[in-house]
Order: structure tokens, then sequence, then C-alpha cells
């Protein structure tokens, strides 16, 4: 997490994980010797960068399905294995129940109150009928776990609103999910497809100065890709900004998730925002 205080002509870049990139001029922080008159260090901004965690590592279920095609399996065999590894990776997210990390963060959030907040990881987790004939076929309709309204819940709950002011749609993947087989009838557990829908999202204080005047999105050309069963799955990333306005003076808030398993393609999605992105120039004034 990166907690700073802003000002001037700035943009923020906030990448994966907890990485904040801040361009201008820096007020003194809290607690530091000398001073700054408020004539000359205008209006501060505090801004916040969190990765969610989705709740359980989801390349564990595409390894299963990579590993047993490699043996040669059926794609039948390929699916099952597929199937058994979400279950736990399902379970996974169950045990990291994001109920209890959301109310944590929260109590974080309340106590620094920062303007914005720059999210990753933001998981929509559903499920719905098991459907062996459309694995990676992402339907799934119910809502098992929805981590931005919950983290908004417990925001409230503290008496600290937060508005999603850009919430931009990622990866949409969808895996049977059961134990044991059909193949030799030991299949078992909550029999069903799993689907995770990854989002980024960027929050605004109810009630904070900054004036947001426009926003966008992009998905990356890089990204990391895999064929399972058959059909191709991709695990999309992007970045998002919102144009803004503090006082009298502009600046864009930029928040990326960029590929964690793969160095390649997260150097080409960085190259990405940088090329689409005024980093390396000033934002100008009003």
């Amino acid at each position: 997490m990166v907690l700073g205080r802003v000002r001037g002509r700035l943009l923020a870049l906030l990448a994966a994980g907890s990485v904040a990139a801040l361009v201008g001029p820096l007020t003194a922080p809290a607690g530091a010797t000398g001073s700054v008159s408020s004539a000359s260090r205008g209006q501060p901004l505090t801004v916040m960068t969190r990765n969610l965690y989705l709740g359980a590592n989801i390349q564990r279920p595409v390894l299963a399905a990579l590993t047993a095609q490699s043996q040669g399996k059926t794609p039948t065999e390929v699916a099952i294995a597929l199937a058994n590894a979400t279950h736990r990776a399902r379970a996974t997210v169950d045990r990291t129940d994001f109920r209890v990390r959301s109310r944590l963060l929260a109590a974080e959030i309340a106590q620094h109150r920062p303007s914005l907040i720059g999210l990753q990881e933001v998981a929509l987790w559903r499920s719905g009928p098991l459907q062996l004939d459309q694995v990676g076929v992402p339907n799934a309709e119910t809502v098992d776990y929805d981590f931005l309204q919950l983290l908004l819940d417990a925001l409230a709950a503290k008496g600290v609103k937060y508005r999603a002011v850009n919430v931009a749609m990622r990866a949409d993947v969808e895996a049977p999910s059961f134990t044991g087989s059909p193949l030799d009838g030991t299949i078992g557990g909550t029999q069903r497809d799993v689907r995770m829908t990854m989002r980024d999202v960027i929050l605004r204080r109810v009630g904070a100065k900054v004036r947001i005047s426009g926003k966008g999105d992009v998905t990356f050309t890089h990204n990391l890709a895999v064929t399972v069963a058959g059909r191709e799955i991709e695990f999309a990333r992007g970045y998002q900004w919102i144009d803004a306005r503090l006082g009298n003076k502009r600046f864009r808030f930029t928040n990326t998730h960029t590929e964690a398993f793969s160095s390649d393609i997260a150097l080409g999605q960085i190259q990405e925002v940088v090329a689409g992105s005024p980093t390396n120039k000033n934002v100008p004034d009003p």
C-alpha cells in the first residue's frame, strides 16, 4: 500500500500490486522537518493503491489442465483435472474470506481517508449449474462474492463513503468444479461451474474536493492466453484512468494491473501504458 500527499501538476500511475509513481512537486510528509506555506504548496491530495487478492491462485487449475493435456489425456480427462483443481481453488476463496478482509481494509482506509483509491483484483465470484459441454464459457450468474460491494458496505459501516468512479472489466473465466470423476462414478463435492470476473476499480471518497472531468479504460493487447480442452482462455488485463481537478490544478490518476506470471507479457503491458498515457508530459493548467 502506498499513501502519498501530492500537489501541482500531478499524474499518478498506480502499478500492479503496490507501486505508485508520482510526478510533480511533493509536499513535506507528516512529521518532516521544515515547513511549506499553504500558499506555495496548494491543496494536498492523498491517494492509495491496493491489490485485494482475488482469494486463490487461479493459475493452479490452469496448470492442472495443461499438465493433463501434455500427458495426452482426452478432452474429458482434461476437463476433470481442471474441475478437481478448480474445486480446491474455490474452497481456498472461502477460507480467505473477503468478508473478513474487507472489514480490516475498511478500517485502514477510514483511518487515512484517501481521496482516491486504485484497486486491483476486485473479484466477482459467481457459480451456476455444471456444464461439462461448455468448459470455459462464462455464463454462471449466481453471485457468491462481490468484492467491490463488500468493501463499499464495509466502508459505509465505518462511516466513510466511497463511490466507484471507474470500473474496468478484465478477465472473465469459468470452469467446472467437483471432486472425483464421473468416468468411474466417484464424482462428488459441490458440482457446479465456477466463474471469476476480474475488475480494476478507482474509488473516490464522497465529499473529497477532487472533481472528475473524464475517465477511460484500455484492455492490453499483450495478455496471457491458454488453450484448455480446445477452448482459448484469455486472462485479460489493462489500465484505467480518471482526469480530475483539485483546486486549479488538473491531473490524471491511472490504475493498472500487469501480468504476474510472465515478465515478457508484463513488459509489453507497461510499454502500452507508457505509450498511451501522458506520463512524461506536464498536464496543462486550465
